[in-house]
């Protein structure tokens, strides 16, 4: 078992707020990479009645009363065995765009834990000062 995991989510679209999950990618530092395809239909986020098109209260400012309520889920959710290993806090996860990374999978009801590094951010700490893309 790896206790450190390189993570990245494929997705149909670059939209935080309705990017749906098509797969993830997972390498495990010993040169193997593995990818898991996800069905667009069996894992479809489910919008809530109150809030349609939002993430459910991720960034309201205001913390609402039914907060679970209000957290969109997915109907036939992730693979157990994907929704254990993203949100184990013991298995270091080193992920790119965590913030993007972060709020698709709460719209299918996963806590993303043990995050130590971010590439997209540490390349933006990296170039910070200059003019060309990172």
């Amino acid at each position: 078992q790896a206790h450190r995991v390189g993570l990245r989510l494929h997705t149909d679209g670059d939209s935080i707020l309705n990017a749906t999950l098509i797969g993830v990618a997972l390498a495990t530092g010993d040169n193997r990479v593995f990818y898991l395809p996800l069905s667009r239909g069996d894992i479809a986020p489910v919008p809530t009645a109150e809030k349609p098109d939002t993430l459910g209260g991720l960034f309201d400012n205001e913390k609402e009363e039914t907060e679970e309520a209000n957290t969109p889920k997915a109907e036939g959710t992730l693979p157990p065995d994907l929704i254990t290993l993203l949100q184990d806090e013991r298995i270091s996860k080193v992920t790119h765009d965590l913030k993007f990374d972060y709020a698709v999978l709460a719209r299918y009801g996963v806590s993303l834990r043990g995050v130590v590094f971010d590439t997209d951010l540490g390349a933006y700490l990296l170039n910070a000062g200059r003019r060309a893309a990172y």
